[in-house]
């Protein structure tokens, strides 16, 4: 009886006495699953023929290893072709110049060209042969193989025993190393057992041809054969199984790895920022003139300008806190737009901002914090261009000894005196010169 391929995909599945349901629900109860596979249910081998389950899965596996063996296939090809066409001398020397000679050399020349067109087919398009059309090429190609080595048992006088050892030669090695589904390989090689069988009855004549123990022998070697290729089936496919599983940890950890440095940039980037405006944070404002003020006391020069928009409360009670924060950003453009690519604008808080000015002071400071005024009052919020904010800026220089706290503070009352003679102005720290004013309106 031929073996019949089974084994859809995603079923009900009868395992050690328990049924297991695959996706689409199609009952094949009758279906034996290796149990010991520890992968996901679509990666499971068919516990006859090795094979995977999963048509998709048993796809993508055939078309990796035909990648892996193609260069092990066309060489099997190639000898089969050969080899045909070859033992046409053994056919001329057995049958001498006759019509049967002929017959025989055209059906082995018809089969090597069958051969070495599926050869040539296969290293075109590799891909076809991991799909159902290829490997039914491939079947069609050893059946006429199969044929074309009956028909030689059949019209040659060798005597029965070597023709069955040649038979069964064949049918092994094809087994093993052409490629194709467990069942039609299976199928192909009982096909060879029976033509074989019925070719020996019809061929030799002989009440004493001990038949039977030679159609055994070739059945032995089918049973081997099969033997063989489920075990190459399963051994190959659970290798593959397993470095696919590798490959997805390896993808799934490269994630992983990715997302958390996205995650810490991030965090490294608001522990530094205002998410708002993009300035920096109070933070890093800090530790910035922190640093400079380090400089300044091995002779390096630093200025801090402390700016508070004048009237915000009546702009948020006014357009609403979606415009404030509109013009907040504004000012932070407006104020970027008017300093160096080297001074750190930061938000301090609210309404209230900084800009930390290395390697200036005095006049020069005050000359910055002067076109930061006009650059904030010129810069409208975005929808808003009726809208106009102005800024008190306070000037501060640091001064030997000076420390972060104290350079804030001598701003931060400058600036407060800007805000005092009616806001939109530049007020440097006591004991300093520069006072501007705007424009009175």
């Amino acid at each position: 009886m031929m073996l019949v391929e089974g084994a859809a995909p995603r079923q009900h599945v009868r395992c050690k006495d328990k049924v297991e349901t695959f996706p689409d629900g199609a009952d094949t109860r009758g279906m034996d699953i290796d149990p010991t596979i520890p992968n996901r249910g679509h990666e499971r081998l068919h516990r006859v023929s090795g094979e995977f389950v999963d048509p998709g899965v048993e796809s993508e596996f055939r078309a990796d290893a035909l990648d892996a063996h193609l260069h092990l296939y066309s060489q099997v090809a190639l000898l089969i072709a050969v080899g045909l066409s070859a033992f046409a001398v053994l056919d001329l020397a057995s049958l001498g110049p006759t019509r049967a000679a002929a017959c025989l050399l055209m059906a082995r020349l018809g089969a090597s060209a069958l051969v070495l067109l599926t050869r040539h087919r296969m290293l075109a398009d590799p891909a076809q042969f991991a799909s159902t059309a290829g490997l039914d090429l491939i079947a069609v190609t050893q059946l006429v193989v199969y044929a074309v080595v009956l028909l030689a048992c059949a019209l040659r006088p060798e005597d029965a025993s070597t023709n069955a050892v040649s038979v069964a030669v064949l049918v092994l090695g094809a087994m093993v190393l052409v490629p194709g589904r467990f069942g039609l390989q299976v199928n192909i090689g009982v096909l060879a057992l029976a033509g074989f069988t019925a070719v020996s009855v019809l061929r030799y004549d002989d009440p004493a041809l001990p038949l039977l123990p030679l159609v055994a022998n070739l059945g032995v070697a089918v049973l081997w054969g099969a033997a063989i290729l489920r075990i190459t089936n399963r051994d190959a496919r659970r290798r593959w199984a397993a470095v696919r599983a590798g490959d997805r940890a390896n993808a799934d950890l490269e994630r992983e790895l990715a997302e958390s440095d996205r995650l810490r940039a991030e965090l490294q980037t608001l522990a530094r920022e205002d998410p708002l405006t993009s300035a920096a944070n109070r933070r890093e404002l800090l530790r910035a003139a922190d640093e400079l003020l380090g400089e300044r006391r091995r002779g390096g020069r630093v200025s801090l300008l402390l700016l508070d928009a004048d009237g915000f409360k009546s702009i948020n009670d006014r357009f609403g806190h979606a415009v404030g924060d509109t013009a907040l950003v504004s000012l932070v453009e407006g104020a970027r737009s008017a300093v160096r690519s080297e001074d750190l604008v930061a938000r301090v808080g609210g309404e209230e901002f900084a800009v930390l000015l290395p390697d200036l002071d005095g006049e020069a400071a005050v000359r910055t914090a002067e076109r930061v005024r006009r650059a904030v009052a010129a810069a409208a919020p975005e929808g808003h261009e009726g809208l106009t904010l102005t800024v008190s800026i306070g000037v501060a220089s640091a001064e030997p000894g000076d420390t972060v706290e104290r350079l804030l503070a001598r701003a931060d009352e400058a600036m407060y005196r800007a805000k005092r003679t009616g806001g939109n102005a530049v007020e440097p720290a006591s004991g300093e010169s520069g006072r501007t004013t705007a424009p009175a309106r």
